[in-house]
């Protein structure tokens, strides 16, 4: 059976037609499980069955869980205690003699809780430490005595010790604290003289940069010949600062003041004031910076030192770190001008890299009239060997200087600019500015002196009275607006209008109008072009424009002739020419002739050879005499009397390119020029008869015989029986003699008569028979040159020998053979960096770096020039000229050339002269010396700026003789 509703016509009407569905329900909940844990909190559960009743034909499950959790036994659970980990041991109670340590640990690895059980067993533990006896201390004895002291005055210093023995140290025990000697300062007063150190503190602002405190240490000593040296350092002094103050040596003042040795009765700045005064100091440099010092003295510290406040305020002339200062010598004047007051005065000098620098100093001193004063009215403080250095690291500067104080020049007398005043006797200022005005405009009076002023506009000139116009617009700073130039005026300036190149300024200023360079200047080589603010250039044809000039079109180098015709370029064209062989050219009529290479002077002939021309060349050959060693090298004299058989009978003598033969005494040389003949005495006989020895017999030598035997038999009657006695008288250089028909006595050349005899001629005497020096020979003389010249073919004038061209010197890398008149030297010639050596020229040429401007602004090349001079070339006259060329070959228009590092002591200067830098002499050149000089050219654009430079190194060299 079922059961079915239809709602339709009825609300219920049921239709059995099977059972009914049943919906389940739920049992009661059995008892509660047992708690998941017994603390702490737990978990317990119950159940229920869907079975009151289980659901049936298709009824409902019952609704909710059959399960039920609830919490249980939610009270905590009780902890028992555990230990943690032992602690370090701890220090020991005692450092020796046995001591205890100890550790701990503590109960909470957990803690007990919730009524848990406590750790079992001791928290801490104890160990024996530190058994090893105790170690003992040092303790100091009693001092023992002072030893004697190191000085007698200025301070010295003495010393005493003692003794750890009260008791020593063991066991390890530490050692006495504290120094084992005392060092105590002792007789401190001031030695004779003025102390021995220095001390003081600098503080100020120099340049606007303010240093801080600088600290001053000096040390004075005794100097062996005389002075006293002062030594000094300050420190802390900045690295911007430290090389402009070398030269500030017066800032040691006081100290060199008060130490200076004092010579006769003169007194120092120690003697005077006991080392307490105030100084109050300015310094003005000639390029118008002013520096202002005050230096206050308070006397000697228990050192015996004195000590120094010293403040500087103002500007003094920087310099680069690495500029060459050196400090001359010099003196102060100090002037009793009053009671307790002086005036002191020095004008000094010192150079920067060689070039000198004049500053002057001035000192008012204020001290204690109770102190007296100087026994003289003037006394004078002599600073020698004075010297100056910075050392950027350690920011210190260092001083030497060497001083004395002698009685002034006129120690009794009053400088110019004071006035004596008898009732002191003291120096009184006299006030110039009173008397006669010196100033063109304002004068100032001041001590010893004064000093004139100039208004606005205007700056006093180099003689400090008059004064001169300042040119405000070399000053810079922008005093225009831009497109204006500054046009400087008596006492003020003006801006005008600026007008660009090829414009000029009207006459108000106001505007700018075009220049006509054609008219005004013609700088143009042929035609010019006016345009609007410049120009331009033309030339004719057959020429190019290059740089404003024309230059001729070589045609000849586009090959426009035939290959059996020469091209001569000429001014704007050319000609086509036909060949000639080697060594010929064209005639007038167009024929071939040869060309004479000795007359034109073509040849390479060199030295002594000789130029033979031949047809279409020519040879060098050498004189007679000489042979030749090779071409370029000079012929070399042919020594003949070393030929075989010998040239002449009895003695040969070379000569240059000849030779010359020469007799006994007693006998006389033959025409043929080698042969001698002569009369003989023969032992046997009481008369004399004629004899000859020669070396061999010739027809010319048999006539000759000839005739001297008729002339001895014609003259026979002419010897007497004193022949005998004159023979006995005649010297070593009488020569047989032989006489004419007419009877008078015939000598060879080199030989006269005189008495009945031929002596030797001293040709030696002959003025100018010799250039150098002159050796007489028997007949003859013989001249002969210093070492490095040679003897000419003419027998008397000396030529230097070229050592460097015939001898081949090699000087090596970066250097040259200087040959100078009787030697030669091997010269430095380097190429500065940035610079390599031209192999055609050997000159120096610039190669700069890219972007590198130093360089490209140095000159543009360097040029060694080498000049042997010989003794004795007079004052005022020229030398050498120097010459600069433009890129293109062309004596440069706009050239100045001068001297760089000019050295006063050299004998010559320079002058500009036709676009050229003439060297002359300044004085007579007297001395053998070697000069070096450094010249430079500067070649100017039209606009005023460097265009071309160049650099020559010139060496002279003097020669000890005049020839």
């Amino acid at each position: 059976m079922g059961c079915s509703v239809k709602a339709q016509t009825l609300k219920h009407k049921c239709a059995r037609r099977g059972p009914c569905p049943v919906d389940g329900k739920w049992s009661s909940w059995v008892s509660w499980g047992a708690c998941s844990v017994s603390c702490g909190g737990g978990t317990r559960q119950r159940t229920r069955l869907c079975a009151s009743p289980a659901p049936q034909h298709g009824g409902r499950q019952c609704e909710g869980n059959d399960v039920h959790i609830d919490f249980c036994n939610s009270d905590p659970c009780p902890i028992s205690g555990n230990w943690g980990p032992w602690s370090s041991w701890g220090s020991c109670s005692k450092t020796c003699n046995g001591g205890q340590m100890r550790r701990y640990r503590t109960c909470d690895n957990p803690r007990p809780a919730n009524g848990g059980r406590a750790c079992a067993g001791a928290d801490t533990q104890i160990q024996r430490c530190s058994t090893a006896n105790c170690p003992v201390d040092g303790n100091w004895g009693s001092w023992q005595p002072w030893g004697q002291c190191s000085a007698s005055c200025g301070g010295g210093e003495r010393t005493r010790v003692r003794l750890c023995n009260s008791p020593s140290p063991s066991n390890g025990g530490r050692p006495c604290p504290g120094d084992l000697s005392q060092l105590s300062r002792c007789h401190t007063e001031a030695c004779p003289g003025g102390p021995q150190k220095a001390r003081g503190s600098i503080i100020g602002n120099i340049n606007d940069i303010d240093f801080g405190i600088a600290i001053l240490n000096a040390t004075i000593t005794d100097s062996k010949s005389g002075g006293r040296i002062i030594k000094a350092t300050i420190t802390n002094i900045p690295r911007t600062l430290g090389p402009a103050m070398r030269k500030l040596i017066s800032i040691l003042n006081p100290v060199y003041w008060t130490t200076a040795q004092e010579v006769g009765e003169a007194v120092n700045g120690y003697t005077l004031t006991g080392g307490i005064f105030r100084r109050e100091t300015q310094v003005e440099f000639a390029t118008g910076e002013i520096l202002r010092m005050t230096h206050i003295a308070r006397g000697l510290d228990s050192d015996g030192a004195m000590l120094l406040d010293i403040v500087v305020n103002g500007h003094i002339l920087q310099l680069p770190s690495h500029a060459d200062i050196s400090i001359k010598d010099y003196t102060e004047d100090y002037i009793q001008t009053g009671p307790g007051q002086l005036y002191a005065l020095s004008t000094r000098m010192f150079s920067i890299d060689r070039e000198s620098v004049p500053y002057s100093w001035n000192h008012t001193i204020l001290y204690d009239p109770s102190k007296g004063k100087m026994p003289y009215l003037v006394e004078m403080l002599h600073a020698t060997a004075v010297s100056a250095h910075y050392h950027p690291l350690e920011e210190m500067l260092e001083y030497s200087i060497q001083a004395s104080i002698s009685k002034g020049d006129r120690s009794n007398q009053c400088p110019q600019g004071f006035t004596l005043v008898s009732a002191g006797p003291y120096c009184a200022d006299e006030n110039e500015c009173e008397v006669g005005n010196p100033c063109s405009h304002a004068c100032h009076n001041a001590m010893g002196t004064y000093y004139c002023s100039c208004p606005r506009g205007l700056t006093i000139s180099a003689d400090g009275r008059t004064c001169q116009d300042i040119d405000e617009c070399s000053l810079g700073g922008n005093v225009c607006h831009d497109g204006q130039d500054c046009e400087n005026t008596i006492g003020s300036y003006r801006c005008v209008m600026r007008c660009g190149r090829g414009f000029r300024r009207t006459a108000d200023g106001l505007s700018c109008t075009d220049v006509n360079e054609c008219q005004e200047s013609n700088p143009c080589n042929q035609h010019c072009l006016n345009t609007i603010g410049s120009y331009r250039c033309a030339c004719e044809p057959g020429f190019q424009l290059r740089s404003r000039r024309c230059i001729d079109i070589n045609e000849c180098r586009q090959r426009v002739c035939r290959s059996d015709q020469q091209c001569k370029n000429t001014r704007g064209g050319y000609t086509c020419i036909d060949l000639c062989p080697n060594g010929m050219t064209k005639g007038a009529n167009g024929t071939c002739i040869d060309i004479d290479e000795c007359r034109d002077g073509t040849h390479q002939c060199r030295y002594n050879q000789i130029c033979e021309n031949t047809r279409s060349s020519y040879h060098c050959t050498c004189p007679r005499g000489y042979r030749s060693q090779g071409v370029g090298r000079p012929c070399v004299d042919i020594n003949e009397c070393e030929r075989l058989p010998q040239p002449c009978a009895y003695q040969c003598i070379n000569t240059p390119g000849s030779f010359k033969c020469t007799c006994p005494l007693g006998r006389h040389l033959l025409g043929d020029g080698k042969s001698c003949a002569g009369l003989e005495r023969l032992p046997s006989y009481e008369s004399y008869s004629y004899g000859y020895r020669t070396s061999q017999s010739s027809p010319e030598r048999s006539s000759y015989q000839r005739l001297y035997h008729n002339l001895a038999s014609q003259s026979f009657h002419s010897y007497t029986a004193n022949t005998r006695e004159r023979n006995r008288s005649r010297s070593r250089r009488e020569t047989p003699v032989h006489s004419s028909q007419q009877g008078f006595l015939a000598c060879q050349q080199g030989f006269e008569s005189r008495g009945g005899s031929c002596l030797d001629i001293n040709e030696c005497e002959v003025r100018d028979a010799c250039q150098h020096e002159c050796m007489n020979t028997p007949g003859s003389h013989r001249c002969i040159c210093p070492a490095g010249y040679r003897l000419m073919t003419n027998g008397k004038t000396c030529q230097d020998i070229d050592e460097c061209l015939e001898q081949n010197i090699q000087c090596g890398t970066n250097r040259m053979c200087f040959n100078m008149r009787g030697s030669y030297q091997c010269i430095d010639t380097p190429c500065p960096p940035n610079y390599q050596r031209d192999p055609a020229t050997g000159f120096c040429l610039k190669n700069c770096p890219p972007n590198d401007l130093e360089c490209a602004l140095s000159p543009y090349a360097l040029e060694y020039k080498l000049l042997s001079l010989p003794f004795g070339i007079a004052a005022n006259q020229d030398l050498i000229r120097l010459v600069a060329y433009t890129q293109d070959g062309v004596m440069h228009p706009r050239t100045t050339f001068l001297v760089v590092d000019e050295d006063v002591t050299l004998p010559f200067a320079l002058r500009d002269e036709n676009l050229k830098g003439v060297l002359f002499t300044t004085k007579a050149l007297r001395e053998p010396h070697t000069y070096r000089m450094k010249v430079r050219a500067l070649s100017y654009s039209e606009d005023g700026g460097i265009e071309y430079q160049t650099t020559f190194i010139v060496y002279i060299a003097v020669s000890a003789y005049p020839y």
